[in-house]
């Protein structure tokens, strides 16, 4: 699984994008709170991320279809991009309502086209250990490291500059990803030949 071509870099990729999302998870609410928001405030923006990941999860597959998982991937950190530039430059709390769904779509893409590009990449039978590393890469390594590099990041900064260092994040991750599958429909073209 791990010699597959190009599998190992799409890691890197799903594990950048865990490490700037342990930074919403570890320091949005703060954030918020630093901004001058409340409890309902930070309630009805997780309410409206959720509904942003609904939306996404809801077209996934129509997506997929039309643009390939490895795209999902990409405009996933568009989205998260996005995201964090605003987080950072906002002066009024309720100003980060306007983009609770963007978050919440992008991070279903990101979700769905990686679940998907594991699927299409490894041989069924170890498929169930493929979607482990996967969320182990995601959810574990990145997280961790995530939330370690931002708190440093917090305490030494504050949230908008976090957040600002995560959009980087993002972006680095985009650029790779756009690079990963720019490699790879190269092979695919070649070997077609």
């Amino acid at each position: 699984m791990l010699r597959l071509p190009g599998y190992l870099p799409w890691m890197g990729v799903i594990f950048l994008w865990g490490a700037a999302e342990s930074s919403i998870v570890n320091f949005f609410f703060l954030h918020i709170k630093h901004l001058g928001g409340g409890s309902s405030l930070m309630g009805i923006a997780i309410s409206i991320a959720i509904l942003g990941e609904i939306i996404g999860f809801a077209i996934a597959k129509r997506i997929q279809h039309k643009i390939g998982s490895r795209m999902m991937m990409v405009l996933s950190f568009i989205g998260r991009f996005i995201w964090f530039t605003a987080a950072s430059l906002i002066t009024q709390p309720a100003a980060i309502l306007i983009f609770q769904v963007l978050g919440g779509i992008s991070f279903s893409l990101i979700h769905a086209g990686s679940v998907a590009y594991v699927n299409q990449r490894v041989p069924g039978r170890i498929g169930t250990t493929a979607q482990a590393l996967r969320g182990s890469v995601f959810l574990g390594l990145g997280s961790a490291f995530g939330a370690l590099v931002s708190g440093a990041l917090y305490q030494a900064y504050g949230s908008a500059a976090l957040f600002r260092v995560m959009a980087l994040f993002s972006l680095s991750g985009f650029f790779l990803a756009l690079l990963l599958r720019s490699i790879e429909r190269s092979r695919n073209k070649n070997a077609a030949q």
